[in-house]
């Protein structure tokens, strides 16, 4: 039995493909929700960072985790030693490789949706954390893009060993252009808060 709901998702017994609306509008039920509790002494403007950071990691989910359910297991020593083996561990030979191609092609535009897209993916953690936790410092970003990065890379390999097959892949180039796009957005919401008079209170 499949299921489908109005923005797009489809459920099955094997996995779920969540669309973005839907990722987003789980993300802004479950931002209400927490605005209406743990978070309700918080600030007007903080709470309305919370709501686009959790709009946004719904969003993340949706573009990212692939949905495995029970009855979509196909997990086996072999499927498990294929999704390892796939790893991509050294960095930027994936995204040399997708160049090249798209240099003898002359079309760019799966160069810029793999790579661009990775890069911009974590951007908005650098600006919506650091603008909720006024004093998020920069080894925190670091980490928190990192281990961030590093959990969506974790939890496709985890789908990939599931589901038997190669649903995403998963690469060292990630994780780096995850991070870089992250502290590039983080220092840029640094400079303008201090150009438009971050030192005073909100």
């Amino acid at each position: 039995m499949t299921l489908y709901t109005p923005f797009g998702s489809v459920f099955t017994f094997a996995d779920c493909s969540l669309s973005l609306a839907d990722g987003m509008i789980i993300g802004l039920i479950l931002a209400l929700c927490l605005c209406l509790s743990a978070y309700r002494r918080h600030s007007l403007f903080q709470k309305f960072s919370y709501v686009l950071l959790y709009i946004y990691l719904g969003a993340l989910v949706s573009l990212t985790i692939p949905i495995i359910l029970p009855g979509g297991w196909d997990f086996s020593s072999e499927s498990a030693a294929l999704a390892i083996h796939r790893i991509q561990f050294i960095p930027f030979t994936s995204s040399w490789e997708i160049l090249k191609n798209c240099v003898l092609i002359d079309n760019y535009r799966e160069f810029w949706r793999l790579v661009g897209g990775n890069f911009v993916l974590l951007m908005p953690l650098g600006i919506l954390l650091p603008a909720i936790h006024r004093r998020f410092g920069t080894a925190q970003m670091v980490l928190t893009g990192l281990f961030a990065s590093l959990g969506i890379e974790l939890l496709q390999l985890l789908g990939n060993i599931l589901g038997g097959r190669i649903i995403r892949t998963v690469e060292i180039d990630d994780i780096i252009l995850n991070v870089i796009g992250c502290m590039a957005a983080y220092a840029l919401y640094r400079m303008v808060h201090r150009a438009f008079g971050g030192k005073g209170k909100r």
